[in-house]
């Protein structure tokens, strides 16, 4: 019923004891017909379960706290590969653990003069990937005793792998500045770490 018949009905003859009760029922259900399309519809609360884990540059998913390794390298902390001398000489700052994909990282942080020396430092060790299984195009060497490999990446990255047996390995990582600066920067550091795997 709309608001003119609801007029027309309130107007017609009817028994004066009767009236006021039809009046407020009606009063009611126009009320009710009027508010009850205007309740807003309820919010879901805010979860609190636990974001996904992040992502590194490649794309690979990190968590903060790397696993035990396996192989030869099952006991070696990627932080530890690192000394205090050797962070100091190459005005590394930081060291945080990581795992990134199947790596176990530990991140430092060099900063340059300028833009093009500053890098982005990492050691990863691949405790089921070898030597072998560095991708892209390669200069190989030696360090110390171990084999060696540098790769240029596309982005700007350097990274020098370390063989450890045939299944292992330890790259050191320079990612930020000019491509060369990082690769010296790198090649720096894989000197440093290298009498350390022995």
């Amino acid at each position: 019923m709309n608001t003119a018949g609801y007029l027309r009905w309130a107007a017609a003859p009817v028994k004066r004891s009767a009236r006021p009760l039809l009046v407020s029922a009606m009063a009611l259900w126009l009320f009710a017909g009027c508010t009850i399309g205007d309740v807003p519809a309820p919010v879901p609360e805010a979860t609190t379960d636990a974001v996904p884990r992040t992502a590194d540059r490649s794309g690979q998913p990190v968590t903060e706290a790397p696993d035990a390794g396996s192989g030869p390298l099952a006991d070696v902390d990627p932080c530890g590969l690192v000394s205090a001398d050797a962070a100091s000489t190459l005005d590394l700052s930081g060291g945080t653990a990581k795992k990134v994909g199947a790596a176990r990282v530990c991140r430092w942080r060099h900063e340059g003069t300028t833009l093009r020396g500053s890098f982005s430092v990492g050691v990863e060790i691949f405790d089921e990937h070898g030597l072998a299984d560095l991708d892209g195009p390669r200069d190989s060497s030696t360090i110390g005793t171990h084999p060696a490999a540098t790769v240029r990446d596309v982005t700007g990255g350097c990274r020098v792998g370390l063989g450890v047996g045939t299944s292992a390995r330890v790259d050191v990582t320079a990612v930020g500045g000019e491509a060369e600066l990082g690769c010296r920067l790198a090649t720096r550091l894989a000197h440093l770490v290298e009498p350390r795997l022995r």
